[in-house]
């Protein structure tokens, strides 16, 4: 029979799981018993370990405007309101177009924003995965609708002429 010990808690199953609610080091305790026999007697072994938990990031990020103009970039921003996001951890960008189609990977830090330069208008997606440095991950999809910028001319606006000139 094996047992193991989680924090005052007990399981005698082949493949037991328990869920830690804080991160940090916890002890977990294997034992294994053979049971009372004349031929091999009783044995027990017992195996005490200590395992660090990390935490589990929940991505989330904002970015300054949905206006595509040709040749200025979407800046994206981490949102350091979020508390499961910390200095040390990893941010990885992944742009996609209408199409599904990477267009652009940018990795940077915890208090790194980014800037993406769009080749048109339209529904792309943003992915950011964060890695932890105890490579626990999160990540979050957002989909981004690039409206197209229009300028007025004189050829394209609207006129009334309430002075019937």
């Amino acid at each position: 029979m094996t047992r193991l010990f989680f924090a005052n808690n007990k399981s005698v199953l082949v493949s037991p799981s328990h869920l830690y609610t804080t991160p940090g080091a916890k002890d977990v305790l294997l034992s294994a018993v053979i049971p009372y026999s004349k031929p091999l007697g009783g044995c027990l072994a017992t195996k005490l370990r200590s395992i660090k938990f990390g935490y589990k990031p929940v991505p989330n990020f904002n970015w300054d405007n949905e206006c595509f103009v040709p040749s200025e970039a979407v800046n994206f921003f981490i949102d350091t309101t979020n508390t499961t996001m910390k200095p040390g951890d990893a941010f990885h960008w992944t742009f996609y177009n209408e199409t599904g189609i990477i267009t652009d990977t940018i990795t940077t830090d915890y208090d790194k924003n980014v800037a993406h330069l769009y080749a048109n208008s339209g529904s792309d997606s943003v992915k950011l995965y964060v890695f932890t440095p105890g490579h626990c991950a999160g990540q979050l999809t957002r989909v981004l609708n690039l409206r197209p910028t229009i300028t007025p001319t004189r050829d394209n606006s609207y006129f009334e002429n309430f002075e019937n000139r």
